[in-house]
């Protein structure tokens, strides 16, 4: 979080919560999720995981949310940094979501 907000992308009400929806494989070892004030309460999560197979577990989960045309959407800003994801709230603009993709595909590099 704070190499999000060092590099401008602003991180609100950071919260661990390790509940998921719509059939979300539950395979991280943790989740944080925040609001980003341009479309608070909504914002993004940041999912860690334990083994590659567990991030590979969920990005087969994003595969099929963005073949899916009625759910799509809400996948199209999501990056991954070793064992991380980072999922970003799709209200955002390009130019909104790319401090914090800059942000964090640079952490532990």
């Amino acid at each position: 979080m704070d190499a999000l907000s060092a590099a401008g992308a602003t991180v609100q009400n950071p919260v661990a919560d390790m509940v998921v929806g719509r059939d979300a494989p539950n395979t991280f070892s943790e989740r944080i999720v925040f609001q980003i004030p341009s479309v608070a309460p909504e914002g993004g999560q940041i999912v860690i995981f334990r083994t590659p197979a567990d991030l590979q577990a969920w990005q087969s989960y994003v595969d099929t949310l963005r073949a899916d045309p009625d759910e799509r959407r809400s996948v199209i800003y999501v990056y991954v940094n070793q064992n991380a994801l980072l999922q970003l709230n799709a209200n955002l603009l390009p130019d909104e979501a790319a401090p914090y993709s800059t942000a964090f595909t640079s952490i532990g590099s």
